[in-house]
């Protein structure tokens, strides 16, 4: 690691309770979408402190990263390396723990991995760094994760090993990540009126009210249940051991967001229908915490819904409050929408350190 780092502009790293979602730059162009990557959100410990692994056999896809004496293992391989009961936590200091730093710097080796003419960098300087934050922790913990983000991260081991070292970073609130990267797709034009962005993710549902660019922050919020609670609510009612085991975690919320009539556990097949009273609980409770945050929503122009679980949050909605349908629009880009309007920043951040 003798020679010259890597300079690169802006990337942007989304660290969510489900999955992790990272950038790959933006095309010479600059008129395509930036390219996206993502792993899931869990980071088992790994007890010997290193990965371990039998030549000729296969190995699980990530990274280890070490962190005040604990070794974590992180990537899209990290249920290999899991002990099968690797609790998602939905906790208020999520992002100032060691396992979401644990998860950035897994973020931040993979667009190492992919940067340089030939990829696998070894030695790379990001100029700007995009990230964000749910509105229930952004205003306690946006200066605490800048201040973990930049600076120099050595992440992984032996020949894997990548130095990255953040100059700048800045944290947004997620679902202004939508609004933003919506306007960038529209030639930089936002919506017209007041836009409501109601961003269901992983661990909360998110609502962002502006006009145009000025945002309602009174009216804004989160809210800590959504899809993982929607999945542990079922999970609890078959067997509540499933929440601590992310595999069936999945299954479940692949069958709640999907609209699945079953899913499927050591070859038994469960059937969604009986269950989804429990999800509709967990979708009304966090519902009425929204609007009751919103207040009366006649000066609502656009309901825009984005995030892993917008079709079923925004059916539900739909289904409690019809006269909302005409407003209502979806996202186009509902996963990486908040990770690509976080690019955007770290772009026009670094044209504005350049003068341009």
């Amino acid at each position: 690691m003798n020679q010259s780092p890597l300079v690169i502009g802006a990337r942007s790293i989304d660290v969510g309770y489900f999955n992790v979602k990272f950038t790959l730059g933006r095309p010479a162009s600059h008129g395509g979408p930036a390219p996206v990557g993502n792993f899931p959100a869990i980071a088992p410990v790994l007890r010997s402190g290193a990965a371990r692994h039998m030549e000729g056999v296969a190995q699980p896809d990530g990274c280890v990263v070490p962190i005040n004496g604990v070794t974590y293992f992180v990537g899209p391989g990290a249920a290999q390396r899991g002990s099968g009961t690797d609790a998602r936590l939905v906790k208020e200091d999520y992002a100032t723990s060691d396992r979401y730093l644990a998860l950035l710097r897994g973020a931040l080796w993979r667009i190492a991995g992919d940067a340089g003419d030939a990829g696998d960098a070894k030695d790379v300087v990001i100029r700007r760094l995009g990230l964000g934050l749910p509105l229930n922790t952004y205003f306690d913990a946006a200066q605490a994760l800048r201040d973990r983000a930049v600076g120099e991260h050595v992440v992984g081991a032996g020949a894997n090993e990548r130095r990255v070292t953040v100059e700048q970073a800045r944290v947004i609130v997620q679902p202004q990540g939508t609004i933003i990267h919506f306007g960038y797709t529209n030639g930089g034009k936002p919506l017209e009126g007041v836009t409501m962005v109601v961003d269901p993710g992983g661990g909360t549902l998110d609502w962002y009210l502006s006009e145009r660019t000025t945002p309602y922050w009174e009216r804004s919020g989160a809210y800590p249940k959504a899809m993982l609670a929607c999945a542990y609510a079922v999970a609890d009612r078959l067997d509540p051991g499933w929440r601590d085991q992310p595999a069936i975690v999945d299954r479940i919320d692949r069958a709640i967001r999907e609209q699945r009539s079953s899913f499927t556990v050591q070859g038994q097949e469960i059937q969604m229908a009986e269950h989804r009273p429990a999800v509709e609980q967990v979708l009304d409770e966090s519902i009425d915490q929204m609007l009751t945050a919103v207040g009366k929503m006649d000066d609502v122009d656009h309901l825009l819904f984005t995030g892993g679980g917008a079709s079923v949050f925004s059916a539900r909605l739909q289904k409690r409050y019809p006269r909302l349908k005409k407003i209502t629009r979806m996202d186009v880009d509902p996963i990486y929408s908040n990770v690509r309007g976080f690019q955007v920043v770290a772009e026009a951040d670094l044209a504005s350190a350049k003068g341009w």
